[in-house]
């Protein structure tokens, strides 16, 4: 065999083998972007499906804490030691409808949430959704309106700890307050509407002050 029949042999051996392993490492990074892109898709979906579910908790959950509310006025009180017969009877129908809608709406929801949740956000889901059973069953059993107040402040609180959780969970880890709100609220403090008054776009100023728009 010739040394140039050789050279030919051999520069065609590591031209395919060049050309394979080019195949080869274009089918790694080929499959390695897919599971990445998979990957990144299904994080996506769970984000969104958790931060529908949470949503969808949260309202419902607000709802049903505001009907206690509404129906806890009709409860005996230090002011009314006794119960109305008509009064008697608003109770009994919202409490029954209490447990219906607990049962049947929101058991259901606090099972999604404790599916896509981490573990602190699905026993806080559970506390708050127990805390409204709570509450119904103070109403339930006569407890007077006081009573009743009390621990729907605990719970309202409860329900605070809940949001900033799952805020927590889908990346917005700055807790917010919604209640107790201060005794000011909605206004703004004096400092901060001084700062929104002197940012003004260029013009408004002489605007007001002629008191044209």
């Amino acid at each position: 065999m010739t040394t140039t029949l050789i050279t030919a042999l051999l520069a065609g051996t590591f031209g395919l083998s060049g050309v394979l392993g080019g195949v080869l490492l274009t089918n790694h990074f080929t499959q390695r972007a897919y599971k990445q892109r998979i990957t990144s898709e299904d994080e996506r979906r769970w984000f969104v499906d958790r931060r529908k579910v949470y949503a969808r908790y949260l309202a419902l959950i607000t709802s049903m804490l505001r009907s206690l509310d509404g129906t806890a006025v009709f409860l005996a009180s230090e002011e009314r030691p006794a119960v109305p017969t008509d009064d008697e009877a608003i109770l009994k129908q919202d409490v029954f409808d209490f447990y219906r809608q607990w049962d049947d709406d929101l058991q259901p929801v606090l099972g999604e949430v404790q599916l896509l949740a981490e573990p602190n956000v699905a026993e806080l889901a559970d506390r708050t959704s127990w805390a409204l059973m709570e509450l119904n069953g103070f109403i339930d059993s006569r407890q007077p309106f006081e009573m009743v107040y009390e621990y729907g402040f605990k719970a309202r609180h409860l329900l605070d700890a809940l949001r900033n959780a799952m805020r927590a969970e889908i990346g917005l880890t700055k807790p917010v307050r919604t209640f107790p709100m201060p005794k000011d609220w909605p206004w703004l403090p004096e400092e901060e509407s001084e700062v929104i008054e002197t940012s003004q776009p260029p013009g408004m100023e002489s605007s007001a002050a002629d008191g044209t728009v």
